[in-house]
This record gives C-alpha cells, sequence and structure tokens, in this order.
C-alpha cells in the first residue's frame, strides 16, 4: 500500500524523470506478476477447500467476494479517503452508476463466479486456463470498435486460442468430451469475464484507484449474488477445524485482497499490452500447486493445449 502511495504522489508532482518511469515499471511489472501469481495459487487452495469440506461454489464465492469488499473499503478508508468519496460523488449520478453497475457485473460477478464453480467441475488449472481465451476476446471488441480486420497476427491468436480448448476439451479426439461441458461453459463465462476486467475497469482505476474499484465491484457483485448464496446459512459442510479456516483467510486475504489489489494496481502502472503478458505466471502458478498440492494430472494432449493457449496469451499482448 505504502508503495501504491508513492507512485501516486509522483503522478501528482508531475514526475516524469528516467528514475520515476523506471521504478513504475519494475514496481508495476512486480505488482502484475505478484497478483496473477496469488490468484493461480488461490484456485488451488479455493478447490482443495472445496473439495475437504463440501462447501458449495456459489456460497464460498460470495462470502469472499463480501469480506474482500469490507477489506478494500477500509483499506481505501485509510489511504485513499479522497477518491473513496470522489467515488461516492460519482455514483449519485443514475448515468455514473449504470455504468459501474455493468463493469461490476461483468468484470468480478461473472468473473468469479463462474471461475470458482469451474475450478469445482474441473480443476484449478484448466479454469485459470481457460479465462485465458479473454484476450482474443478483447481483440474481437477492440476490432469491432475500431471497424476492422483482425491483423495477421491476432488471426494467429484466434486459431490457437480455438486449437488450444479444442485439445482441452477433448483430448484430441473428436468423437469424445474429456472435459465436462459445465466445465465448457463456465470456463467462456470466465473468458468473458476477463475480458470485461481489461475493458471496463482500466478507467475507473485510474480515475479511484484500486482500492476504491476493488471495493465497488466485490461489494455490488457480493450482493447481487446473496438471494442465490445466502451467506448467513453457514455451510452445512464447513468444519470447525483450524486447517479449513486458514484455507478461507487465505482465500479471501491473499486470492481476493491481496491478489486484487495487486493486479489492479500492476495494471495502471504497466498498461494492458504488458499486464496481458505478465500474467502467464497465472497460469504457470495454478498448473504447478494443482500438480504439487493435489495431485491433478494433465494428459498430453491437455498439456499441449495449455501450452497454445499460453502462446496466444503472449502473442497478444
Amino acid at each position: 500500500m505504502t508503495d501504491m502511495l508513492e507512485e501516486d504522489a509522483l503522478e501528482r508532482r508531475g514526475d516524469t524523470s528516467g528514475h520515476a518511469r523506471r521504478w513504475r515499471v519494475v514496481a508495476g511489472t512486480a505488482k502484475v506478476l505478484a497478483g496473477a501469481s496469488l490468484w493461480g495459487l488461490s484456485g488451488t487452495v479455493t478447490k482443495i477447500l472445496m473439495d475437504r469440506t463440501g462447501t458449495d461454489a456459489v456460497w464460498l464465492t460470495d462470502v469472499k467476494m463480501l469480506l474482500g469488499s469490507a477489506v478494500f473499503f477500509c483499506c481505501a478508508a485509510a489511504a485513499t479517503p479522497d477518491r473513496l468519496r470522489g467515488a461516492a460523488r460519482a455514483l449519485a449520478r443514475p448515468a455514473e452508476l449504470v455504468r459501474v453497475l455493468l463493469m461490476c457485473v461483468m468484470a468480478y460477478l461473472v468473473l468469479n463466479a463462474s471461475y470458482f464453480a469451474n475450478v469445482t467441475v474441473t480443476n484449478a488449472a484448466t479454469a485459470t486456463v481457460m479465462q485465458s481465451l479473454g484476450a482474443p476476446m478483447t481483440l474481437e471488441v477492440i476490432c469491432v470498435r475500431e471497424r476492422r480486420l483482425p491483423f495477421a497476427s491476432e488471426a494467429l491468436c484466434f486459431v490457437l486460442a480455438v486449437a488450444g480448448t479444442y485439445l482441452m476439451a477433448t483430448g484430441g479426439n473428436p468423437t469424445t468430451l474429456v472435459m465436462p461441458a459445465a466445465g465448457l461453459v463456465l470456463g467462456l463465462l470466465t473468458a468473458m469475464g476477463q475480458a470485461s476486467e481489461s475493458l471496463l475497469t482500466e478507467g475507473y482505476v485510474r480515475r479511484w484507484g484500486s482500492l476504491v474499484v476493488n471495493a465497488v465491484g466485490f461489494l455490488v457483485a457480493g450482493v447481487l449474488l446473496l438471494p442465490v448464496a445466502r451467506p448467513w446459512v453457514p455451510g452445512p459442510t464447513l468444519a470447525y477445524q483450524p486447517l479449513d479456516w486458514a484455507l478461507l483467510a487465505f482465500s479471501v486475504l491473499v486470492g481476493t485482497f491481496g491478489a486484487g489489489a495487486l493486479f489492479m494496481a500492476g495494471l495502471h502502472r504497466v498498461g494492458p499490452v504488458r499486464t496481458t503478458l505478465l500474467s502467464t505466471s497465472e497460469q504457470l502458478t495454478s498448473a504447478v500447486s494443482s500438480v504439487v498440492l493435489t495431485s491433478t494430472t494433465f494428459s498430453p494432449a491437455e498439456l499441449l493445449g495449455f501450452v497454445l493457449i499460453t502462446v496466444m496469451v503472449v502473442i497478444t499482448a
């Protein structure tokens, strides 16, 4: 948090020296890498928690978002109260409120709910790789906005994305579906959420800062999920064991608050292109942690699909 405030101070002073620019790039790079890695690890930890306790993914997602929002609001009130008040004034305008609600639904509710549901249906590594399909979706939106055909590199990204998804879904055999159909649908929803995060949040992060944007985003998403999740009803199989509560605390404080704050702050510092490239660390962390912590195995075709989609993300950046 101190680093964020120091960088904001440099911006307000208009410091454009080489040292300041290098500091922004180095700090932003480190934050994106850390945030993406923590998100990938959080998926594996959440998978372990759900397998241990049988806790419903929707219930757990809502609890994570509401608790994470509370932490973000506390930090925003302490570190950036002016931005928090500015956001409150902006949300009093109906047109702004509608735009923010759309951002919260797509970039927070759809992204988080579908991702953790897919972790349950498949595994953390597969859910994370499917999320990366948000990159070609983002390119498609940009092409439509600019009223142009995709460049050669962009067309290659679409081909790699389709090929990688095909291998992950079928294992290379077109007559079988290795990935559950629900996993494929949830993965595509997660990718839509990822694309929305890239397209809809950057402007708000510049205006309000990552702490405020995450606070509002997780709060709105958590409230909208209340009728379905009913978090006031305790998970019936959530055991009162220290390890279970430690895993839940890790998922909220590290996977929701830590990953969200670092990733958003890094996105603001280094821009969406470099962020897309650096976020491939998320897939590596998720895959390694899934193999090490949950003994997940992948077929050669699935691994090739992982590689193709990772290459696609690098080309996209």
